[in-house]
């Protein structure tokens, strides 16, 4: 009678023990075949992925403003001689005594700048060349300024404005001289060419006659 229990119990509870046993050895995630249609590319860990498509068009680099062009400051030169207000062209060598150099100026000029004439002989050589501290504004009797090249500081030049009735505006004058030096000496008449640098920005050329 044990006996036939016994079996009994054996053909109850062996195929619920199966099917345990079945339950308990599903086959893994990763050993199962995956689908076509559901596999997905994964990113690489440390590999920088590439940003998304953009519907905008390239740009290269921040737009910039343009820079604005400097102002001029200067608008070219006259020739006057002693210290007269009228432009001329030729000169007489033994009636002047120096030869103005009116190197005209914006009416923005203020403040120190550095004013440098160059005279050129009628055979194309260099003759001279005067530089002069010049200032829109405020110069006080016997003012000076050093300027690089030179071992003593120079007279300051004030800018001035011409005759209301010639139009010239603010100028700054050097002065050439021309009685006794080789100009007359050495008889360097004809056409002789002068230029006029502001800051080292060239601001005109002209040409005058000397004669005897």
């Amino acid at each position: 009678m044990r006996f036939r229990w016994i079996m009994i119990g054996l053909l109850v509870w062996a195929p619920i023990a199966l099917g345990q046993a079945d339950l308990g050895h599903e086959t893994p995630e990763r050993d199962k075949p995956v689908e076509q249609d559901e596999f997905v590319e994964q990113d690489k860990p440390g590999e920088e992925q590439p940003p998304p498509p953009s519907n905008e068009p390239p740009t290269f680099g921040a737009p910039t403003t343009p820079a604005r062009p400097a102002a001029p400051v200067c608008r070219g030169l006259v020739l006057t001689a002693d210290g007269a207000n009228v432009p001329r062209t030729s000169f007489a060598a033994t009636e002047i005594l120096d030869l103005d150099v009116r190197t005209r100026l914006a009416a923005t000029v203020r403040g120190d700048h550095t004013l440098r004439v160059e005279l050129e002989t009628p055979k194309g050589f260099h003759y001279q060349t005067l530089d002069a501290p010049i200032r829109g504004g405020v110069v006080r009797a016997g003012e000076q300024r050093m300027l690089a090249g030179y071992p003593r500081p120079l007279a300051i030049v004030p800018i001035t404005h011409g005759p209301r009735s010639s139009r010239r505006g603010p100028e700054a004058v050097i002065s050439v001289p021309v009685a006794g030096t080789t100009m007359v000496s050495s008889g360097l008449y004809g056409t002789w060419t002068v230029r006029s640098f502001v800051d080292d920005t060239p601001c005109g050329e002209t040409t005058f006659d000397l004669e005897p």
